[in-house]
């Protein structure tokens, strides 16, 4: 039988969902930052965002939400020039690196030099 103050409430939760789900995607597409500390997310066998833009001053955090190992190690086309290296992360693991100068900064995963490369571009 149909009940209008079933179906309301029924309404209810949908709509209540919907602007949850939706609060916690505006939030994804941005950069997440906390605190002047912006993120990025290591993934599989990906930096996510693989290009980054920051201002001068920013710190940047690796995140490897992976199972494999990864490292952020500077330098372009995958040679270590010396900048920063995280050593290896596991699963959970994280490396923080403060941008201090403007200018392109390449980095790469030395286990996957060929298919993990990014850049954080500071202005």
């Amino acid at each position: 039988m149909y009940c209008p103050k079933q179906f309301f409430a029924q309404i209810l939760i949908v709509v209540a969902s919907l602007a949850i789900l939706s609060a916690c995607g505006a939030e994804s597409e941005d950069e997440d930052i906390d605190d002047g500390v912006v993120t990025v997310a290591i993934v599989d066998n990906d930096f996510e965002p693989e290009e980054l833009t920051v201002e001068v001053g920013t710190t940047v955090r690796w995140v490897n939400e992976g199972m494999m190992m990864h490292t952020v190690t500077s330098g372009p086309d995958a040679t270590e020039d010396g900048l920063f290296d995280s050593g290896d992360m596991r699963n959970g693991d994280t490396f923080e690196y403060t941008f201090d100068e403007a200018g392109e900064f390449p980095y790469f995963c030395r286990p996957h030099p060929m298919t993990m490369r990014a850049m954080v571009i500071v202005e």
